[in-house]
């Protein structure tokens, strides 16, 4: 597969694309993990609060109007419905 950028990885799950957004998931579940577990310190409660954030940001990405939106891109979009 060619490098494909988060731009061009959204717009393809916007379209359906299930493998896309299964790349998008593999991208970013670690820094996601990582931001829940230094506030909450319970590996339960981390994947179960992982697992929703995910579905927020999945559920949002029609929205979504790329780097415009936020100065932090896609990354942009975990803080705030993390917090």
């Amino acid at each position: 597969m060619p490098s494909w950028s988060d731009e061009k990885l959204i717009e393809s799950c916007k379209a359906g694309n299930k493998a896309h957004a299964r790349l998008l998931f593999e991208c970013y579940k670690g820094y996601v993990w990582s931001l829940i577990w230094n506030i909450i310190r319970d590996a339960e409660i981390t994947r179960d609060l992982t697992q929703d954030t995910f579905f927020r940001v999945f559920n949002g990405l029609p929205k979504f109007k790329g780097q415009s939106e936020s100065p932090n891109g896609f990354w942009g979009r975990f803080g705030p419905i993390i917090v």
